[in-house]
């Protein structure tokens, strides 16, 4: 999940903060099934609540892409200390509404799991499953997740330094 360290550059405690937080989430979701599996049973999940998992975990990507990823630029002849702290400051931000978007369909998972009949561990399976894609894909922290942010936050010119903040290489170092 993590990217490969280029050899002048190495993660950081902001990253590794971000990466316990996020894998603690996602261990959650994880815990929560093995919990269930003790609980109910192991029958054929029923479809509309498969079906609606699906829909669900499909529009929160949408939802994710389109406002996930959203922030203002940052102002120009801030200090490179302060502009490092806003561009952290709202990386941070983000991720964690990604995240917690991103595990919606675990939790909705739970609640057709005991609702809808016929109970089974397989419909909280599908929800955890589909939860898991959007962590990784969107709020795990990597170089896309931060390029993605970065292009936003500098959009108006003012350098973020959000990658040597986290110890990850930007997009220059890694196309060259």
């Amino acid at each position: 999940m993590s990217p490969s360290p280029t050899p002048d550059s190495s993660p950081t405690p902001a990253l590794r903060g971000l990466q316990i937080v996020v894998g603690s989430m996602t261990a959650g979701i994880i815990l929560i099934g093995i919990a269930f599996a003790l609980i109910l049973p192991l029958a054929a999940p029923p479809v509309l609540g498969v079906v609606g998992l699906v829909v669900l975990a499909a529009s929160l990507h949408l939802l994710i892409e389109r406002a996930g990823y959203r922030a203002a630029p940052l102002p120009p002849g801030a200090t490179v200390a302060r502009t490092r702290q806003v561009a952290q400051a709202t990386f941070q931000r983000l991720l964690f509404i990604r995240a917690i978007l991103a595990e919606t369909p675990a939790l909705a998972g739970i609640v057709v799991a005991f609702v809808v009949v016929p109970s089974s561990w397989f419909t909280y399976a599908v929800g955890a499953a589909l939860a898991l894609v959007l962590v990784t894909r969107h709020a795990w922290p990597t170089s896309r997740t931060v390029d993605r942010v970065v292009a936003v936050l500098e959009a108006g010119g003012t350098p973020s330094g959000i990658h040597e903040v986290l110890g990850l290489p930007d997009e220059q170092d890694r196309s060259g």
